[in-house]
């Protein structure tokens, strides 16, 4: 577990705080280095003042605990048990679960946490380790569809029934066209067998007048 106590500038008004001198690296150059009574402390790119430490809870010395301006850590463990990527809260704690890659295979997952009360951090921590806790953030939660999306997945509902409606429409008027159909092969039937009664009746006509006529 890698912790990083960040202090408040206030820090250096105290009459604890001094610097001293160490001489070292190739080339030997002198470098001052900050201490609060015989803490030695850190200085990040920024100026800003902390102090390292691997322990949450009791590694914070008592004379720093009134400069804390806030806490940092991360810790890796293995993933053999699945736990949710995302932010997690407790109280004025906040952290982050993520995977890393150490090596070509190896796969862990990392936590990066940033809050004022160690204790609550440590908690938050064993928490997020138990399983005991869901994220705030959940980043392996099913993505909600944007505006867009939703209004594309609406165009799509909407062009099929369309296609459907249209396939309907096509069926329905080919059965139209074929009864159609069938209704005038049945008319030129009705029309054909007409004709020939008519033919019938009229040469009929015919040969009755035709016997009358020979009779008399």
């Amino acid at each position: 577990m890698s912790v990083n106590v960040y202090l408040e500038d206030k820090i250096l008004d105290e009459q604890g705080f001094k610097t001293r001198e160490r001489t070292g690296g190739k080339p030997s150059e002198t470098i001052r280095e900050p201490y609060f009574g015989e803490i030695r402390l850190d200085q990040d790119n920024a100026g800003n003042l902390f102090f390292r430490t691997q322990e949450l809870v009791d590694g914070i010395p008592d004379t720093l605990k009134p400069f804390v301006r806030e806490i940092t850590f991360h810790e890796n463990f293995s993933r053999e048990a699945r736990r949710r990527r995302g932010i997690y809260h407790a109280e004025w704690t906040e952290a982050e679960l993520d995977i890393v890659y150490q090596g070509s295979l190896s796969e862990s997952y990392r936590v990066r946490m940033r809050g004022m009360d160690p204790k609550v951090m440590l908690e938050l921590y064993r928490q997020i380790r138990a399983g005991t806790i869901a994220p705030n953030e959940d980043w392996d939660a099913d993505q909600t569809p944007s505006e867009m999306e939703q209004e594309l997945e609406v165009t799509k509902q909407v062009l099929s029934q369309v296609s459907q409606n249209y396939t309907n429409l096509c069926s329905a008027h080919n059965q139209l066209i074929g009864e159609n159909t069938e209704l005038r092969d049945r008319a030129r039937c009705l029309a054909f067998h007409l004709r020939n009664r008519l033919w019938l009746s009229k040469a009929a006509k015919g040969a009755i007048k035709a016997y009358e006529n020979t009779v008399g």
